[in-house]
């Protein structure tokens, strides 16, 4: 059943989603380049064709990435509950659900979004660094005229690629996502202690992860294709925007599809343990004062 409330935020984030595209409508009326062919592609004839289907291409393949992390998420738990069962210091204990208010949600979506958005300018920028992969969609008019007097690509070798970074970007937030609101528990036995401790949800390790990555990599990697000439000045830009347009619409979906991703997970685990609802209580105590926390 799908939640009105998500899916009134999934068609605002799907409006905003095609700025892009709009923007590729607008930009085949005044490119000069517009009736040539510059890409490899078995149909059209024209730019204004070609960069239409990319950009629908980047805006439509996430939905694919999206069910494709929920199957990465059930082998990967799958894997861990299998690792744990044989394992001393790690035991998978079983879920524990968080409340899902109106603070929650936004809160989530900022740090998803923001965290996702530096990922897929990341990927796009490993990406124009690599000269192959960046001449692998044009036509021998658009290598002639991919470079320009000071040896940057023009906007329009950027496009083909538009949809790679978002792709991957969706296929690992859907992935560590579904596990974090599967709410997965494990608990971990310190080394030297005879009890276990260091208690955690599985998805919140995973997704520190990503966080860490996205966020210290994409700072690096663009002062490095800044100062690269292949940087070009409109696409440093056009990029970021056009990867926060992508992104708003596909973290909402993923978060719309979560309880097919859900099921998945549970399936994975199912085998190896009895399912176990965890709930959390956070109950306030008045001490006098911390002395009292010594005891």
């Amino acid at each position: 059943m799908i939640d009105k409330k998500m899916l009134r935020i999934y068609l605002i984030a799907l409006v905003v989603s095609f700025i892009p595209i709009v923007f590729a409508i607008i930009n085949g009326f005044v490119d000069n380049h517009a009736n040539d062919n510059f890409y490899k592609l078995p149909f059209g004839n024209t730019n204004y064709v070609h960069q239409l289907f990319f950009y629908l291409f980047a805006y439509l393949i996430p939905y694919l990435a999206i069910f494709l992390g929920y199957a990465l998420a059930y082998l990967a738990v799958r894997l861990f509950c299998k690792f744990s069962k044989f394992s001393k210091r790690i035991q998978f204990v079983g879920y524990a659900q968080t409340e899902r208010t109106g603070k929650y949600l936004k809160r989530r979506y900022l740090i998803q979004i923001l965290f996702a958005v530096l990922l897929c300018i990341n990927i796009w920028v490993i990406i124009v660094d690599n000269d192959f992969l960046m001449q692998f969609w044009l036509t021998q008019a658009g290598l002639d005229h991919m470079l320009g007097p000071q040896g940057q690509y023009f906007n329009f070798v950027f496009v083909p690629w538009y949809w790679t970074p978002i792709f991957l970007t969706a296929l690992v937030f859907a992935l560590c996502s579904v596990i974090m609101d599967s709410g997965l528990v494990s608990v971990k036995k310190l080394s030297g202690q005879s009890e276990f401790s260091d208690t955690e949800r599985v998805g919140d390790k995973l997704f520190s992860i990503v966080k860490g990555y996205a966020g210290i990599s994409v700072v690096l990697s663009f002062i490095i294709l800044i100062q690269s000439p292949k940087g070009n000045e409109t696409s440093l830009v056009l990029f970021p925007i056009f990867a926060l347009c992508f992104v708003l619409h596909v973290i909402v979906a993923i978060d719309l599809f979560r309880n097919i991703g859900k099921k998945w997970v549970f399936k994975a685990s199912k085998r190896y343990y009895e399912p176990q609802m965890i709930k959390l209580s956070f109950d306030k105590t008045e001490i006098s004062n911390f002395k009292d926390l010594l005891n």
